[in-house]
């Protein structure tokens, strides 16, 4: 016992010398890579056991081992350009379920005359298509804990059956915060949105056509059950009195499936936490049209209510610095310093400009809120539509009516002098592959670049043509040709480059002087 300790011992201190202290996932890649180059030998204590193990194929959650359990999984992308900054939040004791063994599912037969009393500590999930898989959630790159993060954590890693009822305004991460923590405990996460059409054959199991047999199939509730996974019962104020078939759910007992006279006990860490916009008293200003007044004896069987706020704004820079980053990492595009800066600029006014919409929603003086969800999605625009802040703004402003939609957009403009300038990435290389001819394209069909045979030049990759203070002509007419024709083979100055495009055109002074700069080493190649 000594030497298999002493073994993980080395590995971990290994991890930590190749990957660094604040790692909090790694691949069966990175596995491989330690052992290699630390000469430790192979974990098979990590790779094999279901504690480590967050939910995709070959990936390994290591915070406990490091000691980093609340560490927010903030790595910046590869080539973002951007840097995250991450969080530490506190080490909370973890519960760790046992994992039930297989037991396949079973075709139901009639029922018998007396319940049948089912432990879960020995049955497991019966619905065949959950028992191969495991329901702990991915951790999210860049998520940043916040407000309650660690009430909701302690909870949840105690292992004890204590529901919580999460409450506050739409987009403001209530249930991304949940699924978050489950995902750095590796604990397993059933997540039932609720409607108005929601019932107990929803909810706790019916029976389904398979295979031309009618066979019982258990509900997310009872699937829940029988794994100790946390059940997340989201916007359950939307629901209606069909939800009163949990009541002894909410309580911690076993649950009776009449329809197969079956009763089924909770396996030890199974908790119940629900979400929703109001406190289940229904929305009187018709902001949540359709949640409903919920019956009081269900909201008595949540101990406690945490009412959840938006994030304050140095935490909300944060997460949309990591949005930024993530967005540009998916693109596969890359920010130089200067122009880095400029995204971060944008993100913060973003914060900005929200905090102030919601201090006025507070004090009544307007009817609509930007959300956190909401800036994300602007961030994402930005990144998708060619770095246009008015378009991605705009766009996605364009959800509420015109005039609150012209209001937002007014008051951002007032606090960002260069909202309608563009950020550009760092260019990308097209070759036409054909001798002299270099790549013509027109304004409404964005392309990176122009090339020779004898040596590329870059472009930056053009925006959004005819928008902005950076708005050339098409992208064939700034060809390397056409430039060194205009300057007579002499060196090129910024006034040669000017002279091929429009007379109403306008182009940024770096990129110009980058242009100028290529073009001159061309001619000296």
């Amino acid at each position: 016992m000594a030497r298999a300790s002493n073994k993980r011992s080395e590995f971990i201190a290994a991890l930590e010398r190749v990957m660094g202290s604040a790692t909090t996932m790694i691949s069966r890649q990175d596995v491989k890579r330690i052992v290699e180059a630390e000469k430790v030998e192979w974990p098979h204590w990590l790779t094999n056991g279901l504690e480590f193990r967050n939910g995709q194929r070959g990936m390994y959650t290591v915070s406990a081992l490091l000691g980093n359990v609340g560490a927010a999984a903030t790595q910046a992308p590869q080539n973002s350009g951007v840097t995250v900054v991450a969080k530490r939040v506190k080490k909370i004791p973890t519960f760790k379920p046992h994992m039930p063994a297989h037991v396949p599912s079973v075709e139901v037969a009639a029922p018998s005359a007396v319940p049948v009393l089912v432990d879960s500590a020995q049955l497991g999930a019966a619905t065949e298509q959950f028992t191969h898989q495991s329901l702990v959630p991915a951790v999210a790159r860049g998520y940043v804990p916040f407000g309650h993060f660690n009430t909701v954590r302690t909870i949840i890693a105690s292992g004890m059956f204590y529901p919580g009822f999460v409450t506050g305004l739409s987009g403001n991460g209530k249930t991304m915060m949940i699924e978050q923590i489950c995902a750095q405990l590796g604990r397993e996460f059933v997540r039932v949105n609720i409607t108005s059409e929601t019932d107990e054959d929803d909810l706790i199991g019916g029976f389904r056509l398979q295979d031309g047999k009618t066979v019982w199939q258990d509900g997310p509730v009872v699937v829940a059950m029988k794994r100790g996974a946390i059940l997340l019962l989201d916007e359950v104020d939307l629901g209606t009195n069909k939800l009163m078939c949990l009541q002894p759910v909410l309580e911690g007992k076993a649950i009776y499936l009449k329809k197969i006279n079956m009763v089924v006990k909770p396996l030890k860490g199974f908790n119940v936490l629900a979400t929703a916009n109001t406190k289940g008293q229904g929305s009187f200003d018709g902001k949540f049209i359709g949640t409903n007044v919920m019956n009081e004896a269900m909201l008595e069987r949540f101990p406690v209510t945490i009412e959840q706020e938006y994030a304050p704004v140095k935490v909300e820079e944060k997460i949309l610095v990591g949005a930024l980053g993530m967005a540009l990492d998916e693109k596969g595009e890359t920010l130089d310093p200067f122009y880095s800066s400029k995204a971060v600029e944008f993100t913060e006014r973003l914060v900005s400009w929200a905090d102030g919409i919601r201090k006025l929603y507070a004090e009544g003086g307007i009817t609509e809120i930007v959300s956190t969800r909401r800036l994300v999605a602007i961030v994402n625009a930005f990144v998708l539509f060619g770095y246009n802040r008015r378009m991605a703004v705009e766009l996605c402003l364009a959800r509420f009516d015109h005039d609150t939609k012209t209001q937002f957009v007014d008051l951002y403009s007032k606090i960002d002098a260069e909202f309608d300038e563009l950020v550009l990435p760092t260019p990308a290389v097209v070759d036409t592959g054909v001798t002299g001819v270099a790549a013509e394209v027109a304004p409404s069909e964005p392309s990176p670049i122009s090339a020779t045979p004898v040596s590329t030049v870059t472009v930056p990759a053009p925006m959004n043509p005819g928008a902005g203070p950076w708005a050339p002509a098409p992208r064939g007419l700034l060809t390397p040709e056409k430039v060194i024709a205009a300057s007579g083979n002499a060196p090129i100055t910024a006034a040669d480059v000017k002279s091929v495009l429009p007379a109403d055109s306008t182009i940024n002074s770096q990129v110009l002087a980058d242009i100028v700069s290529e073009l001159n080493n061309l001619l000296k190649a």
